[in-house]
């Protein structure tokens, strides 16, 4: 399609919120691409905004670049003028430049007014990202204080309001039906599970503020198809927020619906890294979090998955579960089938209180970390299952328990606070003995190199040191915290192409496939930033390499005081600590933390020459089920059908650094043994 104009804002792609009548006059989320179709950045504008007869509101406008479609966020107070049903108020928006001269691109906005029991469609402002984000609501009917929440999930296609449009309103019961980052999304994974939390969150906030506070121990989550396996998904990630889960047509995992294994079981170590890695969003390798999760799972034979997925999910339950219903049934009017189950549903709660026992299990404590007062910080291994059981004593003041994979793990003792000395015992080890107070409830474990557990200085004081759920790795994990995309403008003539034009399109990428907002700017704009000393607190992608790539001196920082785990792309070599490999067709993804921020990664997509940076575009980090590690090293035959099952023949090295984003300690695996 040709551009209209060079400048172009993109209304009918926009993500806008209803306008409710008599609601509260809070600020509203709302978005619009924009398009610059040029060879320049768009730089030195301002974004200017008002409802009709209203004065504008104007703000400067970040950098966009050339050959760029990016989404612009906008924080709009609601029209001053009274709103009735059905009408649509319009908010011109304009880009104009600094100082004099005519608006570069304009465009105008009609959003809905609807009334306070309508189904309606609110937005916020992602903290993934900073991009706009839809999720609809229908209201309860009746009083929406102290009321219960279905979290409903669409099937693949579906957008949130046609999900929305299958449920009836019900007396106590609101309805959330998040966006998940679009109608297929990635299959309620990655973004979209973070997503569909955000939804939740939001909605919360917004009731607690409205004075209509939900019942925080009836929340549900329910789904069919695509919107099944979320179901299943979410309740197995954080079984603490989630009292039951209907599942409706939901297949499993990548792995019981395709039949396809990870890794063979004589794969090489590295294949089977990798492997270890890619099986890490499975949820029956978590599936023993739902033991105090209602389940209501059916079997339609609908949505093109098979009987065998939900039997097989049947047989895993009856190992363990005592609260789930199971039943299969020809297709049959949906609208009913959510119903019942909504009823069904709405009857189950968190228990209130302290538990006596914790038995919580995650693949990362970057997707789910916290149970009861649990955190698991750390596994020893990354890639596996990391476990904790847990019994509480209140009357003794003992916590004893059993640990799987687990080098660092916090215990909240806020309960306990000015109740005396708390003893704790950890897989038969020596005990540990802390007294909680009001200013000190968190009892910080780790797991020493003899395997005994030690108390050690909270994580707080020194952000970014260790690993830990808001930064725990592997290579996804980057794009997480608002990261900005940095191509290098150095190298030769094919390497500043690749770099920019790469930049470009995994920024598109991540629009297209999940409605995101990925900053893209040149090494020299991001140097500007650093001399300036603005605070941005967002994670980095580092396109290219340390020559064709001056903004690399974000990571020389790091390599200065942590020489032993240097990271260096160079012309020719990769090296990684004092190792390296050599090459120029070698390509590289690897994410390292940010210095002095416990959030922000640093992350490169490069190459040792033009040959591997290009290698990088095979690697599909924005499609769900598709994981890597902290590090991975290769060349272009690993793209090529491996000649035996053992397979990744050109993986050069794949892992995950230590615990504090060391090399020491045997994470990271080689195809050759070490010179």
């Amino acid at each position: 399609v040709r551009p209209a104009a060079p400048v172009e804002l993109l209304a009918e792609a926009a993500t806008l919120p209803d306008l409710v009548v008599e609601g509260e006059a809070t600020s509203l989320a709302l978005s619009v691409p924009l398009r610059n179709a040029s060879a320049a950045p768009l730089a030195r504008c301002r974004l200017r905004w008002n409802w009709p007869g209203e004065e504008p509101t104007t703000e400067p406008l970040r950098r966009i670049d050339s050959l760029l479609v990016t989404p612009l966020t906008l924080t709009v107070k609601p029209p001053v003028a009274k709103l009735d049903p059905g009408a649509e108020p319009t908010l011109r928006v304009t880009i104009v430049p600094e100082g004099a001269g005519e608006p570069l691109a304009a465009t105008d906005l009609k959003l809905r007014v609807v009334a306070a029991d309508a189904p309606r469609t609110d937005t916020f402002v992602s903290a993934i990202d900073g991009s706009v984000q839809p999720y609809a609501v229908l209201p309860a009917k009746g009083t929406a204080a102290g009321a219960a929440v279905i979290v409903s999930l669409h099937d693949a296609g579906q957008s949130p309001r046609e999900r929305l449009a299958k449920h009836a309103a019900t007396e106590g019961v609101q309805t959330l039906a998040p966006g998940g980052r679009g109608r297929w999304g990635f299959d309620w994974e990655d973004w979209s599970a973070r997503d569909a939390i955000e939804a939740l969150d939001d909605f919360t906030r917004r009731q607690q503020t409205a004075g209509s506070p939900l019942d925080a121990r009836r929340v549900s989550v329910v789904g069919e198809g695509m919107g099944g396996h979320g179901a299943l998904r979410l309740a197995t990630l954080y079984p603490d927020r989630f009292a039951a889960a209907g599942i409706v047509d939901g297949w499993i995992s990548f792995y019981t619906q395709g039949g396809a294994r990870p890794a063979p079981s004589d794969a090489s170590p590295i294949a089977a890294l990798l492997g270890r890695q890619a099986s890490s969003n499975d949820p029956l390798r978590v599936i023993d979090n739902l033991r105090g999760v209602a389940l209501h799972v059916r079997s339609r034979g609908a949505q093109g998955v098979g009987p065998t997925e939900a039997r097989f999910l049947r047989e895993r339950l009856g190992e363990f579960h005592e609260d789930f219903v199971y039943r299969e049934a020809p297709a049959e009017s949906e609208a009913s089938l959510l119903a019942e189950q909504v009823a069904w549903l709405t009857t189950r709660q968190l228990p209130e209180g302290e538990s006596q026992t914790i038995d919580f299990a995650t693949s990362s404590p970057g997707l789910s970390a916290t149970r009861d007062g649990l955190t698991i910080v750390t596994p020893r291994r990354h890639g596996e299952v990391a476990r904790v059981r847990l019994t509480r004593d209140a009357k003794a003041l003992t916590l004893r328990g059993e640990t799987t994979n687990v080098r660092r793990l916090e215990l909240d003792l806020s309960p306990w606070s000015d109740k005396g000395e708390v003893t704790v015992q950890l897989d038969g080890a020596r005990t540990v003995k802390f007294r909680p107070c009001r200013e000190a409830v968190l009892l910080s474990l780790a797991r020493d190199r003899e395997g005994e557990w030690r108390r050690v200085p909270d994580r707080s004081p020194a952000p970014g040191v260790f690993k830990a759920p808001p930064r725990v790795g592997g290579f996804k994990s980057a794009f997480a915290a608002r990261p900005q995309l940095v191509y290098g403008t150095r190298g030769s003539v094919g390497e500043q192409r690749w770099s920019a034009a790469k930049a470009r399109y995994d920024a598109h990428l991540f629009l297209y496939r999940g409605g995101g907002l990925l900053e893209v700017l040149p090494d020299s704009e991001m140097r500007t930033a650093l001399r300036d000393a603005i605070p941005l607190r967002r994670s980095v992608v580092l396109y290219g390499s340390a020559p064709t790539n001056s903004a690399w001196v974000i990571l020389e920082q790091e390599n200065f005081f942590r020489r032993s785990r240097a990271l260096r792309v160079e012309q020719g070599a990769a090296w990684l600590g004092a190792r390296p490999e050599s090459g120029g067709d070698l390509a590289v993804l690897t994410v390292r933390p940010r210095l002095g921020d416990s959030e922000a990664s640093v992350a490169v997509v490069g190459g040792t020459g033009e040959v591997g940076m290009r290698l990088t575009t095979r690697l599909r980090y924005f499609w769900s089920g598709v994981e890597y590690p902290d590090y991975l090293l290769m060349g272009p035959e690993a793209l090529e059908a491996p000649a035996d099952p053992k397979g990744a023949r050109d993986v050069r090295a794949a892992g995950y650094f230590d615990s504090d984003w060391g090399v020491d300690e045997g994470g990271i695996l080689w195809r050759d043994v070490a010179l």
